[in-house]
């Protein structure tokens, strides 16, 4: 077991690191609130093995593993990169069960797919959050089952304002029907933990570097804001953070595709630990921007409103909390 990428890896995290500073700037990420990813940069990011590198060579994959694909993600989320990524995957590996050619399919980008979660609204009445709902696939996920479903299986769609201007929402009600597939797959849920770890390792690797690019450049009494104590401690902070949090996620990409006995339970502590970091470096980096980080200008909100939008994917820190206890109660 290697913590460290190797060759391939490392150009691997180069590639798609230098494909979003190019295609997704953050005024480019800015400008897309509201609105999809157009289709060329969608199947720009497939042609990069961003949705299928983990998937079996049969259904269009690189048998990269969970490790190959978290090291994609964790850069998608260092650059806000839009779009339903993490669901693109994961419905990638339910068709790729028993549906191969549209896995392919998906994973070549020629289908997007939406999430779909069970939620339930102010009246009490059950309903579905949907995240960038469009015209492809829709993955629901709910009682340990995993279903992908054409579009038309929901009805009344309500886009709502989401938290983060980066992701889609709609509620919608569920007009049955049968699914293309629905597996019941344990695995997919650790899967989804990981890949949601990764995303948050990102978010704090971004503000750790924002904090520490400002902290250079901020000039104050005379000399850079980096040299006071309270900031350059700060930074430091953010650094292991980010570091502890990156360590369990690949600890736990490794262990997940080695099939490790505790594989859940580092799956699951690679979550909570990484939104402990990305949580605490998004408020970190606030601070450290001084007056300014509080304004919409600033870029520094962007980071916290992703963190708290992935903290709500497929599960949050409660849940995943209540999973740890659990599993060591157990034990």
């Amino acid at each position: 077991m290697d913590m460290f990428p190797d060759t391939d890896q490392q150009q691997l995290i180069g590639t798609v690191d230098e494909f979003c500073s190019r295609r997704f700037p953050i005024e480019t990420v800015r400008a897309l609130a509201g609105r999809p990813v157009d289709d060329t940069d969608w199947r720009a990011l497939a042609e990069l093995g961003c949705f299928g590198l983990g998937l079996p060579a049969e259904a269009g994959g690189f048998d990269a593993g969970v490790v190959g694909e978290l090291l994609v993600v964790r850069e998608i989320g260092r650059h806000l990169v839009p779009g339903p990524i993490i669901p693109t995957i994961l419905a990638a590996h339910v068709l790729s069960t028993a549906l191969p050619s549209v896995a392919a399919d998906v994973a070549e980008g020629r289908i997007r797919v939406a999430l779909a979660e069970p939620f339930r609204s102010d009246d009490a009445t059950p309903r579905h959050l949907l995240s960038d709902f469009g015209d492809g696939l829709v993955l629901a996920v709910g009682n340990g089952q995993w279903s992908v479903y054409p579009t038309d299986a929901w009805t009344e769609v309500t886009p709502v304002q989401s938290l983060d201007p980066s992701t889609r929402l709609a509620t919608a009600n569920f007009a049955g029907g049968e699914p293309l597939l629905s597996v019941d797959d344990a695995s997919l849920q650790r899967r989804a933990d990981v890949l949601v770890a990764a995303a948050m390792c990102g978010v704090a690797v971004a503000t750790t570097a924002a904090s520490v690019e400002y902290a250079k450049n901020r000039i104050q009494f005379g000399q850079p804001i980096g040299s006071f104590q309270a900031v350059k401690h700060r930074c430091a902070e953010m650094a292991v953070r980010t570091e502890a949090a990156y360590s369990q996620t690949a600890y736990a990409g490794l262990v997940f595709d080695e099939d490790g006995p505790d594989a859940e339970f580092q799956t699951a502590a690679a979550r909570l630990v990484a939104y402990g970091a990305a949580g605490d470096n998004c408020a970190d980096n606030i601070q450290n921007h001084g007056g300014i980080g509080f304004t919409e200008e600033c870029d520094a909100h962007l980071y916290l409103r992703r963190w708290r939008a992935l903290d709500r994917m497929l599960g949050d820190r409660f849940s995943v909390a209540d999973r740890l206890a659990a599993l060591q109660a157990a034990q």
